[in-house]
């Protein structure tokens, strides 16, 4: 014989449970903006450009704390430059440094001297704002700090994407997975 089990039911029969599922399911609703299709929003461009020696190019972006950064960058006839992701400041302080031969400060890790066909994938640093992916065709950073300098033009192609991270869809799950668990739960006390 098939019983069917009402929400009344089922909070008589597991009340914290269902409390628990219930506030965690409202939390997420209130504090994370729900999407439809893949959870976050991947958002940049493809960028194709022709960089003259003794150039530089800066790719101006916003960006989350939380966001996963994107980057590919490749020339065409295997040149060798440098690219850099700095924050804003960061970025106003280049253009100092290469008026002043001074140093260049950039984000650790974010950044890849020396290359020519390069990507990567990484969560932004803290914190969100204004950053820049600098692709660099100039003597600074000179080689003895790890830069190099393609003395030629360069046939660049830069992609840059950021996709926002989105938390509350663990904390969506595990509610309804507690208010099932609450559920069967309430079924079982039912048939026994």
């Amino acid at each position: 014989m098939d019983r069917k089990v009402a929400l009344p039911d089922l909070v008589q029969a597991c009340p914290r449970v269902v409390a628990l599922a219930l506030a965690l399911l409202l939390l997420t609703l209130a504090f994370t903006p729900l999407t439809l299709g893949p959870m976050g929003g991947a958002r940049g461009e493809t960028v194709t450009k022709n960089l003259g020696k003794d150039q530089y190019w800066p790719y101006k972006f916003k960006a989350k704390a939380t966001d996963t950064l994107t980057v590919k960058a490749n020339e065409a006839n295997g040149r060798i430059f440098d690219l850099f992701l700095m924050r804003d400041y960061m970025f106003d302080k280049y253009e100092e440094a290469l008026a002043q031969s001074g140093s260049i400060e950039y984000v650790e890790g974010h950044s890849r001297l020396s290359t020519h066909n390069m990507s990567y994938e990484k969560v932004m640093p803290n914190p969100g704002g204004t950053y820049y992916i600098l692709i660099d065709n100039t003597e600074a950073p000179d080689e003895s700090a790890g830069g190099s300098y393609a003395n030629a033009s360069l046939n660049l192609t830069l992609t840059v994407e950021t996709e926002e991270a989105s938390p509350g869809a663990g904390l969506l799950l595990t509610g309804l997975v507690l208010l099932a668990t609450g559920a069967l739960m309430a079924v079982r006390r039912r048939r026994t």
